[in-house]
This record gives C-alpha cells, sequence and structure tokens, in this order.
C-alpha cells in the first residue's frame, strides 16, 4: 500500500476536477487519514475518465 503522503501527492491533481477526490483532501485536513488514504486510492485507480468527471 502507498504511502499516505505519496497517496496524496499522486492524485492532488485530479482534486481540483473530481468531487471524490476533494472530499478525500477534506478528510485528510480534518485528520482522518486512513478515510482519506482509501479515498485518494479510489480516486487514483479510477478510470482516467472517471478522474476528470
Amino acid at each position: 500500500m502507498l504511502s499516505y503522503s505519496l497517496a496524496a501527492l499522486l492524485v492532488l491533481p485530479a482534486a481540483a476536477r473530481s468531487p471524490r477526490a476533494e472530499q478525500a483532501a477534506s478528510l485528510w485536513r480534518r485528520g482522518e487519514l486512513e478515510r482519506a488514504a482509501r479515498e485518494f486510492e479510489a480516486v487514483f485507480r479510477a478510470d482516467p475518465k472517471d478522474r476528470a468527471s
């Protein structure tokens, strides 16, 4: 499993375009790191066309 920081760096560019990535970033800021990591991983693994939706 990717480290939380690495996962965040990989999907942060998608945060501006993805509601799910925005939710993950919000969880991250609130300190809910495990939930945020799961959301970031889901965004990262999503089909590329879904990342930009």
